[in-house]
Parts: C-alpha cells; sequence; structure tokens
C-alpha cells in the first residue's frame, strides 16, 4: 500500500486514520479520500439506504412524468419552446438534487485528489 501524503494535514485536528492506508481522516468521514475504502463498521452501513429512499422515488417520479409528457402530449416535444421548457424543469431538478445531497457529492469530487 502507498504511504499517506505529508499534504496540510494536521494531526492534532484529526484523531482518526484510515485502517487501510494510514491516511490521516478529518471530521466524520466514512469514506478515506486517499484510498476509498469505508471507514466505519459494517454495521453503520445496515438500513444507509433508508435515508435516500425519498429522494429516489421523487427522483425518479419525475422522470417517469416527463417520459410520460413526451408520449401521451406530443406539442411539449414538438416545439423548441416545449423542448427548452422541459430541459429547464429538468436542470432545476437536478440543481435542486445536487444541492439537497451536497454534502455526499463534494467528497466524491475530492475522492483520490481529482
Amino acid at each position: 500500500m502507498s504511504e499517506a501524503p505529508s499534504g496540510n494535514h494536521d494531526s492534532a485536528a484529526s484523531s482518526a486514520v484510515c485502517g487501510s492506508c494510514g491516511y490521516p481522516l478529518q471530521g466524520d468521514e466514512v469514506i478515506c479520500p486517499h484510498c476509498g475504502v469505508a471507514t466505519v463498521p459494517d454495521e453503520e452501513w445496515e438500513g444507509a439506504h433508508e435515508k435516500y429512499r425519498m429522494l429516489v422515488v421523487v427522483f425518479f417520479s419525475i422522470h417517469l412524468l416527463v417520459c410520460l409528457l413526451f408520449n401521451f402530449w406530443p406539442p411539449a416535444g414538438e416545439t423548441i419552446t416545449g423542448l427548452i421548457l422541459i430541459d429547464s424543469v429538468l436542470v432545476v431538478c437536478g440543481l435542486v438534487f445536487a444541492y439537497m445531497l451536497k454534502g455526499e457529492i463534494l467528497p466524491l469530487l475530492r475522492w483520490n485528489h481529482f
């Protein structure tokens, strides 16, 4: 395994280290930003999907409504105005979901120093 980089990580501020690579963990990180290994016991992962169940249901309900709109209301897909309107609604929905999940998305974007 590779050694943890000696970046600007203050060891006094970080009391936990990754069990896999030894990288210092900041705050309550559940995924090591260096090697990507889960840092919590398996017992804590059980039932974690319940937190996102409603978000997934709402997201795919919006997707279903857009598909039904295009299939059963042809004017929505025949003009550029209809397409722009539908795309605008989807962009707003995507931004709302991204904002709601920003706590989970940001560590993924930092993972392995992207």
